[in-house]
């Protein structure tokens, strides 16, 4: 055992009924720091959302000589702590993380998240782990909460882990919520934080089924596994989303837009999918690809498996991926453009989505074609076996699938990574070939920057455009959010932008497409 501990006190602190703030409680043991030794670090922005980044005034530090002082440096985007004289004994650190305000980007991952009953967050963002290995305790004060539960990825309750290294502590989550809980007899848990969300039975009953199946065919860590649950707030007009990360999913939905348990399924399987299937991979790029493509291809895929979608309703899922995909104005941007702007232009993040699954979709023809033994989630499966024992990485997959391939498979990345335009493969399932039509192109009217820009003020109208034709004018300032997502989806609904203009609040509303662009999708063959 380590004789280095850290100890967090979590306490969620509340305000009008609903948590505000989780304030820490953090003491390090065994270990006295050199003038100017950094303890921690953190990145200003994770997954593109802003984390606590703590600044002068934050953080309260304490050890048997009093105040050590706090010592703060910025470089490329990531603050280093230290203090300013070696430290005496213990250190007691004492900080604060607030919760977003409305109309924050609701990414569940990285933020925590106001609720009537409850708030979750991921520690990574706020957390301020130690370097090197350490034993760790995490423990709740709910006094200002009774009633709830309290659990990280690791367990409920008050959780002791000796050792962990900084990697597999900076990705504890934890979260509190009202106490519905569900647990299938296994290793899955699921959190609910509303006890009215809609078609909760179908919920644990088919995800359930799902988890168990990746667990035996992936050979799942034998650590618990949780799923937090949670009503999205109408405001944000977004049906669902959600993150996955250690062995947690962490999942919102829209109670007033999602009409059925279908319209979430492949989104929950996708970031299972996320926690089972992963690389070594040094490249982020190529991560994100691998682990996106992955996911939405297995969203698909496995309940087509375990037989809970037919032939016809897959092919359909399959189909409006792809539409999505072609709807993408950056839809031929490498992989590597794409990720290095991907917090900050939407269409960038989705290229490595489309192209991911594309991907994915070829290599399981090119198995096929060669007449594999195995199929593609056969071969995942080995990749995990082999991923305990040493590091994998995607160069080591594409080695593997291009001795089933005859290395089809390294070829189809080099095409795909580049300034390309994924096209599926011509044979994919049985009883359907591959079809051009088109899909009119997502266009929001103006320069993709003004969504991730604070405040968003209108730039760059196009004056062909719809947003344009229904009034929309440079120097406008945009006071909701504006969803390319759930637009790309959706190719009716309509973009309702609420602006202000000299000193008015005006609504426009339009249909952000443009002009139409090829799209191929899957038609069934003749006679079946």
């Amino acid at each position: 055992m380590p004789d280095k501990t850290v100890r967090y006190i979590l306490t969620p602190k509340v305000a009008d009924g609903k948590i505000s703030a989780i304030s820490v409680l953090e003491i390090l043991s065994g270990k006295c720091f050199e003038p100017e030794e950094a303890f921690s670090d953190m990145e200003k922005a994770l997954g593109g959302c802003l984390s606590a980044w703590y600044g002068d005034g934050d953080i309260f530090a304490e050890d048997a000589l009093g105040d050590p002082g706090i010592v703060m440096k910025e470089s490329d985007g990531i603050r280093t702590y230290a203090f300013e004289r070696k430290t005496a004994g213990n250190v007691t650190l004492k900080y604060s993380a607030s919760v977003f305000p409305l109309f924050h980007w609701p990414n569940p991952a990285l933020s925590l998240h106001n609720r009537s009953t409850g708030a979750t967050g991921f520690a990574d963002t706020f957390l301020l782990n130690p370097f090197g290995v350490w034993d760790y305790t995490i423990e709740y004060d709910e006094t200002e909460i009774p009633g709830t539960v309290s659990a990280c990825s690791y367990g409920i309750g008050t959780i002791e882990k000796e050792p962990l290294e900084r990697a597999a502590a900076d990705d504890i989550c934890f979260a509190f919520g009202a106490p519905y809980r569900f647990n299938n007899g296994g290793k899955l848990n699921i959190l609910y934080f509303e006890n009215d969300l809609r078609f909760m039975g179908e919920i644990t009953r088919n995800i359930s089924a799902y988890f168990d199946y990746m667990d035996r065919k992936f050979s799942g860590p034998d650590k618990p596994y949780f799923i937090f649950l949670y009503r999205k707030d109408k405001v944000f007009n977004i049906d669902l989303t959600g993150t996955a990360s250690q062995n947690v999913c962490l999942m919102g939905y829209g109670d007033a837009l999602v009409d059925r348990y279908k319209d979430v399924e492949s989104t929950i399987v996708h970031e299972l999918v996320h926690n089972f299937l992963y690389l070594d991979e040094e490249n982020a790029a190529y991560a994100s690809f691998f682990s996106e493509g992955t996911a939405d291809y297995f969203s698909i895929m496995i309940p087509f498996l375990l037989g809970a979608n037919d032939r016809e309703a897959t092919m359909k899922e399959f189909n409006r991926f792809l539409r999505f995909y072609y709807s993408n104005p950056r839809k031929e941007t490498s992989l590597e453009d794409a990720y290095e702007k991907s917090w900050t232009h939407s269409y960038a993040a989705r290229v490595i989505y489309g192209k991911g699954l594309v991907f994915m979709m070829t290599l399981e023809a090119l198995l096929k074609e060669h007449h594999s033994e195995k199929a593609l989630i056969d071969i995942m499966s080995d990749l995990i076996v082999r991923q305990k024992k040493e590091e994998v990485s995607l160069r080591d997959f594409l080695d593997t699938m291009d001795a089933y391939t005859a290395g089809g498979s390294s070829q189809c990345f080099l095409q795909l990574s580049g300034e390309a335009k994924a096209v599926p493969p011509s044979r994919f399932i049985e009883g359907y070939h591959l079809a051009r039509g088109s899909v009119r192109v997502e266009d929001n009217g103006f320069d993709e920057t003004v969504a991730f820009s604070d405040p968003k003020v209108v730039t760059g109208i196009r004056a062909e455009s719809n947003a344009y034709k229904a009034g929309l004018r440079n120097g406008d300032v945009i006071l909701n959010k504006i969803d390319e997502w759930t637009l790309g989806w959706n190719e009716e609904q309509m973009a309702v932008l609420n602006v202000k203009r000299d000193g008015r609040t005006l609504e426009v509303r339009y249909l952000a497409r443009g002009e139409e662009t090829c799209a191929f999708h899957y038609e069934k063959d003749e006679g079946l």
